[in-house]
């Protein structure tokens, strides 16, 4: 057993953490992990062990494919009463493990707490062929055959944890784009590299907020057959059984459709407008059936020209085109080292305002895109077959609407985009067919629409 998992098992007073206990009594899934288990301290633990969290599966509270529905993610129950996550969040900084960023870790955290946003994306070698410097990597001397230095892994830990108090999912990347610090990847992941995944996967496994992510831009470092096998070492190691995630360039078709353990794919295209990107988007969620998760992590062109340009009315209306195709949304090149200003707090509140909304949807997770159903100034629609609606429009000026609705009696949540201000709940009568609401007069043009139905009938839009 590592000095720093014993450190976090027992207090100086050698009493017994059963949160950190279980990073050490999980590790049975191979014989060199299984000598860590017979020591002494386990047998002085043992009286205890009956009271512990289960050591393998899910924590509770923890970002997981919904079971029934793995296109979204949502936070783990083990009575099944999971709840939705939504992410919509900074695409960055991928420096941050090194603070190679405009600003450091604490000041990232402080914003994103004060402001909004819950993902970051990070990224462990960025050296040997990636976008950082040589000395980017967790191994001893910087150097892969030497092994990983846990002292690394622990200033890691001391930046990274603070964001997964904070309910922040962590993309946390292998490799980045490019990266080969083992050589290229061809499918036979050499001793070297088995240990690189296991030493991550062992240290920030225990983290309720954690997506694994093989590579970046994943092409540009190995093969396909090699990328399925860092999966498949990763779900090994990992009992917990986090997300296991990839990034793929410039194509709107996933590699690994079929894949048994990834499971979630940060799209990185192009786009040239908000409604672009919308239909894009319907496109590859329809390809997905429900199989993945997927995430728009990196827009060329239109995303990271307004990032770059701090323009916060565009990247908040990409965001919600985005979202209303049923797909999370990151922005790239926040907190970029080379780029000033630093991003407005006001994007960040943009972004806080469209998690909070969708994660406000009890039955996020059973909605789909159904575009057809817009009626009015209604621009896009998402529904859970009947029984609920999410409405979206940047002209609120006039009537939002729905139409192929039944006959019956709707609740109906409006929220504005902009400020984040809510309408409490209210009741309307629906004529069968199509139907219009008119927004608050205090609401702004950019607004959103909760409607469901009531009395659990079912209609067929």
């Amino acid at each position: 057993m590592s000095k720093e998992v014993r450190d976090e098992i027992y207090s100086p007073k050698a009493t017994y953490n059963p949160a950190a206990a279980t990073v050490a009594f999980s590790r049975v899934k191979s014989a060199k992990r299984v000598a860590a288990l017979v020591i002494a301290p386990v047998l002085i633990c043992g009286l205890f062990l009956c009271s512990c969290r289960p050591t393998e599966g899910p924590r509770s509270g923890q970002i997981v494919s919904d079971p029934l529905n793995p296109t979204w993610l949502v936070r783990y129950d083990p009575r099944g009463d999971h709840s939705p996550v939504f992410l919509c969040g900074p695409g960055d900084p991928e420096g941050l493990l090194y603070e190679d960023t405009s600003v450091s870790p604490s000041q990232i955290l402080k914003k994103m707490r004060e402001h909004g946003g819950n993902a970051i994306y990070v990224i462990a070698v960025r050296s040997h062929g990636g976008d950082g410097s040589p000395d980017q990597n967790p191994f001893f001397d910087h150097d892969p055959k030497k092994g990983v230095d846990p002292a690394i892994l622990r200033r890691w830990h001391k930046i990274l944890k603070p964001f997964d108090r904070a309910g922040i999912a962590i993309h946390l990347f292998l490799y980045d784009d490019g990266a080969q610090p083992f050589g290229k990847g061809m499918g036979d992941v050499s001793e070297d590299e088995d240990r690189f995944i296991e030493a991550v996967v062992n240290r920030f496994e225990e983290y309720k907020n954690v997506i694994w992510n093989i590579a970046e831009e994943y092409r540009e470092g190995m093969t396909l057959e090699h990328a399925k096998e860092v999966a498949r070492i990763i779900a090994e190691y990992d009992d917990r059984d986090h997300v296991i995630g990839i990034s793929q360039r410039d194509v709107l078709t996933f590699d690994f459709e079929d894949d048994p353990h990834i499971g979630l794919w940060h799209i990185q295209s192009d786009c040239e407008s908000p409604e672009h990107a919308h239909d894009q988007l319907i496109d590859v969620a329809e390809r997905a059936n429900g199989r993945y998760n997927l995430i728009y992590s990196e827009i060329y062109r239109h995303g990271y020209r307004h990032m770059q340009e701090n323009n916060r009315i565009p990247l908040r209306k990409l965001a919600w085109a985005v979202a209303m195709a049923g797909v999370p949304v990151m922005h790239g090149g926040m907190w970029h080292p080379s780029w000033q200003p630093h991003p407005l707090d006001g994007i960040l509140a943009d972004m806080q305002r469209i998690h909070a909304f969708m994660q406000s949807i009890p039955d996020l997770t059973a909605h789909v895109s159904r575009d057809e159903l817009k009626h009015g100034s209604t621009q896009y629609v998402l529904a859970n077959t009947g029984r609920s609606w999410i409405a979206y429009t940047l002209d609120g000026t006039r009537p939002l609407g729905l139409t192929g609705l039944s006959d019956g009696k709707y609740s109906v949540r409006w929220f504005d985009c902009v400020t984040g201000r809510e309408s409490k709940s209210t009741d309307s009568d629906v004529i069968g067919g199509d139907h219009l609401w008119h927004k608050p007069q205090s609401f702004g043009k950019e607004v959103a629409l909760y409607v469901t139905k009531r009395g659990g009938g079912v209609d067929g839009g």
